[in-house]
């Protein structure tokens, strides 16, 4: 088991197109707000872990949790509502 970090880094979730667009309560307490680039991110939030998004593994992992929702829920998922 690996040491936690004293302090941890407030996280900015960065996207394909190079801005943030998950930005923690942390990293919006410094500044940060979802379309600013990464490069302005680490200007208003230095002390921000920037992390880049696999938009293929996030659809991938969407559709599992869609398909456990549905197999869980008497009703099912309407996917228009989502």
């Amino acid at each position: 088991m690996g040491a936690k970090p004293s302090v941890e880094r407030p996280p900015v979730i960065i996207g394909p197109e190079g801005r943030a667009f998950g930005v923690s309560a942390e990293a919006t307490a410094c500044g940060m707000v979802a379309t600013l680039t990464a490069r302005a991110a680490e200007i208003r939030c230095p002390e921000a872990r920037l992390l880049e998004t696999d938009v293929a593994c996030c659809r991938k992992e969407l559709g599992t949790l869609l398909q456990l929702l549905e197999r869980a829920s008497p009703a099912g998922v309407n996917k228009k509502d989502l």
